[in-house]
């Protein structure tokens, strides 16, 4: 099969070609707003240019469907790791077997029942139970449900509801006796003994061994600060919404806020899971699946944490989008696009989209609803968030248009959106001919942003459905927020200190959020409970000045030219808030060379490089050459490192810290990576104070780096109090706690896992004290 078959990206290129050769682009450059945009995509037939699309329309039904075969093999694998005891591998076998049995089948059944056996063994009593109800819907074997109830009893047991354990065990031999003549004697027999001894238990129950799940805790999602607005019904009362031509809307403190106060609480009015995720995530709120977890009923792609959230998206969703998620996957982001408008649903979408000159009266202040209204999370109001369709390059506008189109397709296939019919006395035919270069648009002059066409061509409301998607993928451009989560991750096996990033598992569009502005150094923090947004001040703000949020250029993770490229890139402005106005060149230290003479900071200027302390002028020559060399110890160092090899690695990471410490300036990154790996090397082979001198390092240059009150320094004050707790230096671990606890509370609050995490280890260290101070006693 052809390598580009299925590839949106590239067929998007290879369209965007023949738009220019053709001089379609230029004719496309003149349209000044979407409806005329997707009526043009639409009457050149772009979309049948692409050799494949027909194909996969033809066949994506038989895509990604359920299969006996692989049920089958994969319960089999795990009916191997059962009778091994591997009972934690033999879920994940019997997960795939599930995720693959067609919905009516014996092999649904049959993978729930053995699943529930290999979850009751791990002592999952609520997991197991939830399987054995789900395996007797599903036409579990009738010669052996006796088991199920037998199982069902035991789990029972194990949460002392004796008199409901009884009457599963009176099922379980009423089972049993009806299909008698089905049973070997053997496991006949052995059926009866199991049922006398559980029920001899039951009856003196004092001789019942509790059992509870090892559940995680349920993370609560907080409360506003001050209570909720009358106005922005997910954001506290001490903001509000302003608006003025130059910033659009904005928002501001109605009082004074103190670092900490939760300012947002806020579900997405979409959100679109990454496929690299489908299968540690919930597809339709994001959660982790902790559990065992409940795949779609027609698709072998999609898993859900709980039968809700698959009814939800099945009925909102996934309906349409199940038999085309290989194609929506290539399209990537603007999949985002097709779920904002199925969340909106069509009635709703074709009654707005018809009054959309109602609607705009409504918005005329431009701020998305006047000022003396309120600003609900609805359709209208991510249909106002802004695009700056005007500033998109044609080509990347031009691609966005295809796709539009493409998700419009989608729509039409599924029987979502309909083709209705018009009299052809009061439209005009839509114009197929290749030859035809001259492109007369059907709308007047209204704002680019808009989808508006008062003129009705053919399907008017097909056109006005496709320019409603291309409006959502201009907008994601700037709206799109990207819902991340912390994970661990090791080194090696031995490691002891753990590596945490936060990696950005699912994209959404969160309304009320996308109205503040961007500041390089923040007044906010985000953080998200499943797909629940979590806004927090992380600085003092007084009435009157305005809540901002960063982009993702932060001052103290980006060069300031960095960030003023990246935001004249993807947002269309040039920063001067007050980070970028007054701290131009405050990143330079991480960077320098450092002087021979005084170990000052050495900067480039126009002369060359000059120490900024003593003024002597540097030659570097040779440093490039140097730091070629520090940099291949430092990777050969890693490889031996990842082999457990920790010797070798402290050997070559101490000849990388040597080479660097002589030409860098100390507050240097790389200065501040070496002395963190060298700290881990120690931590592994159990020389702690080795590991706090160089961790210690380390922290002091995060602290210059990211801030006083940064999740980064939070995140390298555990790994401290970890090294710390290792190494019996009590006081030490318990101030470094206390520094590191304030920091996630600012950021998190208190029900956050490293809040749990910490507080678990002063504990034990509080009661550590305690004893010893006993024992001298």
């Amino acid at each position: 099969m052809d390598s580009s078959f299925g590839n949106w990206q590239l067929a998007l290129e290879t369209l965007l070609h023949k738009a220019k050769t053709e001089n379609d682009l230029i004719i496309f450059k003149n349209i000044n707003n979407n409806y005329d945009r997707v009526n043009f995509i639409l009457e050149r037939n772009y979309l049948n240019l692409v050799p494949w699309l027909s194909v996969y329309f033809a066949n994506c039904e038989k895509m990604n469907r359920k299969s006996r075969e692989k049920s089958v093999y994969y319960r089999n694998a795990g009916n191997k790791l059962f009778q091994s005891m591997q009972y934690a591998a033999a879920v994940e076998a019997y997960n795939k077997s599930i995720l693959f049995a067609p919905v009516s089948s014996s092999e649904l059944g049959l993978a729930l029942g053995n699943r529930s056996a290999a979850l009751f063994h791990l002592e999952k009593i609520q997991d197991c139970l939830a399987d054995i109800n789900l395996a007797l819907e599903c036409q579990y074997p009738a010669e052996s449900c006796y088991k199920l109830h037998l199982r069902k009893a035991q789990c029972l047991a194990a949460r002392s509801h004796i008199d409901d354990a009884l009457c599963e065990l009176t099922t379980a031999e009423e089972k049993l006796q009806m299909n008698i003549n089905h049973l070997k004697k053997k496991s006949l027999d052995l059926a009866r003994q199991n049922i006398r001894e559980l029920r001899k238990k039951l009856l003196d129950s004092t001789t019942l061994e509790v059992k509870c799940d090892d559940r995680e805790a349920t993370c609560c999602i907080p409360d506003l600060s001050y209570g909720a607005s009358h106005k922005i019904p997910h954001a506290s009362s001490a903001i509000k919404i302003m608006y003025n031509n130059k910033e659009g809307r904005y928002l501001v403190a109605t009082q004074d806020i103190t670092p900490g106060d939760c300012l947002i609480v806020e579900k997405p009015f979409s959100a679109v899971l990454l496929p690299d995720h489908y299968q540690t995530h919930c597809n339709h709120c994001v959660a982790v699946l902790t559990s065992p977890p409940f795949p779609c009923r027609e698709c072998c792609r999609v898993q859900y944490c709980s039968e809700t959230c698959r009814k939800l998206a099945w009925t909102v969703y996934h309906h349409i989008e199940c038999k085309y998620i290989d194609l929506l996957h290539s399209i990537g982001i603007a999949h985002l696009s097709l779920r904002t408008v199925l969340v909106a649903g069509s009635k709703y979408l074709k009654e707005f989209l018809t009054a959309r000159e109602d609607s705009l009266r409504k918005w005329e202040t431009g701020c998305g609803c006047g000022l003396s209204e309120v600003y609900e999370q609805d359709y209208s109001a991510v249909f106002n968030l802004v695009s700056h369709s005007e500033e998109l390059h044609v080509d990347d506008l031009f691609q966005y248009a295809l796709t539009a189109s493409l998700l419009l397709k989608v729509l039409i296939q599924t029987g979502w959106a309909t083709v209705s019919e018009t009299d052809d006395s009061d439209t005009e035919p839509i114009k197929s001919s290749s030859d035809d270069r001259e492109y007369s648009p059907v709308s007047d002059s209204l704002p680019t942003d808009c989808l508006l066409s008062p003129t009705c061509p053919v399907n008017k409301d097909i056109v006005l459905l496709g320019s409603a998607l291309l409006l959502h993928i201009e907008q994601l451009v700037c709206n799109a927020h990207a819902i991340t989560e912390l994970q661990v991750s090791q080194v090696c096996d031995d490691d002891i200190v753990d590596t945490k990033s936060q990696v950005r598992i699912a994209t959404a569009i969160y309304p009320t959020a996308s109205l503040m502005n961007h500041a390089c150094d923040p007044t906010i923090i985000s953080s998200f409970h499943k797909d629940v947004l979590v806004i927090r001040a992380v600085k003092p703000v007084v009435a009157g000045e305005e809540i901002f949020n960063c982009y993702g250029p932060h001052m103290r993770r980006m060069k300031y030219s960095e960030r003023q490229q990246c935001l004249r890139d993807q947002y269309f402005f040039e920063c001067i808030c007050p980070a970028c106005i007054q701290q131009k060149d405050q990143d330079r230290q991480f960077e320098a060379f450092k002087c021979g003479s005084c170990d000052g900071m050495v900067i480039k200027s126009v002369e060359g490089f000059q120490c900024s302390d003593c003024h002597r002028e540097l030659d570097v020559t040779n440093h490039s050459q140097q730091l070629e060399t520090a940099s291949r110890l430092f990777t050969e160092a890693l490889s031996l490192l990842e082999q457990s090899q920790i010797r070798g690695a402290v050997k070559q990471f101490k000849d990388c810290q040597d080479i660097r410490q002589r030409i860098l300036y100390r507050h240097h990154k790389q200065l501040a990576e070496v002395e963190d790996c060298l700290a881990r090397c120690y931590a592994m082979i159990g020389e702690f104070d080795n590991a706090c001198q160089h961790l210690n390092r380390s922290v002091a240059t995060t602290r210059l780096i990211h801030g006083e009150n940064s999740i980064e320094l939070a995140y390298e004050l555990q790994k401290l109090a970890e090294i710390l707790f290792n190494a019996r230096k009590v006081a030490l671990c318990l101030e470094t706690i206390d520094k590191a606890l304030k920091i996630f509370r600012l950021h998190f609050g208190d029900s956050h896992s490293t809040v749990d995490d910490l507080t678990e280890m002063k504990e034990c260290l509080d009661k550590y004290s305690l004893a010893a101070c006993n024992n001298k006693n």
